[in-house]
């Protein structure tokens, strides 16, 4: 192959690369011999994926993009961030000399630097910061990496701004982007539109991946407009936690027209019984804001879910006797009580990957003393020690197929250890599970 690689013409192998557009497949490519290497890095391997804030810091950066057309264009993937909290930056080529200017907040190399990046095909935008207007650097750069974008994600605070003052004859450039294959859109939205709500939507039938704002669920119009839309290839579906009786049967009428979904996430903290009955027969991960969307789920339906979580306060035990699947690897619950554990370790034998929210699992003494009072003369409760909160050690022992456990943290390295000691079949200890209803895919 190298041979072969060696007298292609430097045009050709650029195109190739260009086709790549994940890190990990550029790197095989570079280990294919030194030549690929020389190519590869750092030319394309430190550009494919960079994350940048509009902060004077990253005024380097944005200077050497839009002066190096070249290097620009070898950009697949851009977020524009409030702060980096991991580091996707180019360093071997960024000029040491030309160090940023922290009294020089100008953002007027952000544009042609977008400008540049003729192969962008994924935009993030996370600005947290209100005033966001037709003319703003990050509408522009919106309009101007449009054209050869596939996926687009909108997070933030800057999502109220997307709304303001529209019309029909003059909306924002986000709801004029076409032809996606993923949309998120900002949960933060409080009112939007249907025309921008539709317009978006029915620009983009090829989507394979959407995230709707939380005003959908609230509004009967905007609702009954999302249960319109039909999207072919859809396989990953986020709706918002702000469903009402009034509204939710627009979700579930969608719902049932896009049965090739496989994850779906909805916050919606039902109530009610509702049912979804032969609607996603390809779900395999699911994540539920409450117990009853996940009965919804699994009633009358063959689903081979692999993954589930559901942040909802599990109060129903007999609903295991519809859920309880032997083919849930991966689980993400809130529990407070060791008898819910022990019932959801019965459902689930076989989970390999466990996350309990933090605070719900307590450290093994304050456990002890909780159940020496609980099965004491003064509780009459026969199952009363069953209302004890959960530890560690009580989901090892009850999942023993675990390798992977998170949601909790340790006093200590020397407690870990024992714990590591005392089960050895663990792999990996991931931290607390934050924000809403995370994901466990």
């Amino acid at each position: 192959m190298a041979a072969s690689l060696l007298a292609l013409p430097y045009d050709i192998l650029e195109i190739i690369l260009h086709n790549i557009d994940s890190r990990k497949d550029l790197l095989s490519f570079a280990l294919v011999c030194t030549f690929c290497r020389d190519i590869t890095i750092p030319r394309h391997l430190e550009y494919r994926e960079i994350h940048l804030t509009l902060q004077p810091e990253d005024h380097v950066i944005w200077t050497q993009l839009a002066e190096r057309a070249d290097l620009a264009a070898n950009v697949h993937k851009l977020a524009v961030l409030n702060r980096l909290s991991t580091r996707h930056l180019p360093t071997t080529l960024v000029p040491s000399s030309q160090l940023p200017d922290a009294a020089d907040p100008s953002l007027s190399n952000v544009r042609p630097a977008v400008r540049n990046m003729k192969h962008l095909n994924s935009l993030a935008l996370h600005i947290n910061y209100r005033g966001l207007k037709p003319g703003d650097v990050l509408s522009d750069v919106m309009v101007m990496a449009s054209p050869s974008l596939d996926h687009l994600a909108v997070h933030g605070v800057m999502g109220e701004d997307l709304t303001q003052d529209q019309t029909e004859d003059e909306t924002h450039p986000i709801w004029s982007v076409s032809d996606l294959q993923s949309l998120v859109l900002p949960r933060t939205v409080h009112k939007l539109p249907v025309f921008c709500l539709r317009s978006v939507l029915s620009l983009s039938p090829s989507l394979k991946v959407l995230r709707l704002p939380d005003c959908v669920g609230s509004s009967q119009e905007l609702a009954s407009s999302f249960a319109e839309c039909r999207f072919s290839l859809l396989m990953e579906l986020e709706l918002c936690w702000a469903w009402t009786d009034a509204t939710r049967h627009f979700a579930v009428d969608f719902l049932r027209a896009h049965p090739m979904i496989e994850t779906l996430a909805w916050g919606d903290h039902a109530q009610s019984i509702f049912s979804l009955e032969n609607a996603l027969p390809a779900l395999k991960h699911l994540t539920a804001g409450s117990w009853n969307l996940v009965e919804a789920v699994f009633q009358g339906n063959e689903v081979g879910l692999a993954s589930l979580t559901c942040w909802g306060m599990f109060t129903d035990r007999s609903l295991l006797q519809t859920i309880a699947t032997r083919r849930v690897y991966k689980l993400a619950i809130s529990c407070t009580d060791l008898g819910t554990l022990q019932a959801l370790s019965s459902a689930f034998p076989y989970v390999t990957h466990l996350y309990i929210r933090e605070g719900l699992v307590v450290k093994r003494t304050v456990a002890q003393m909780l159940r020496r009072a609980l099965s004491g003369p003064v509780v009459a409760s026969a199952d009363a020690v069953d209302r004890a909160p959960p530890t560690l050690e009580d989901a090892l022992e009850l999942f023993p197929e675990l390798d992977v456990i998170g949601g909790m943290s340790f006093d200590s390295a020397g407690e870990m250890e024992k714990v590591l000691a005392r089960f050895p079949q663990l792999r990996r200890f991931e931290g607390p599970v934050y924000s809403g209803i995370p994901r466990v895919v």
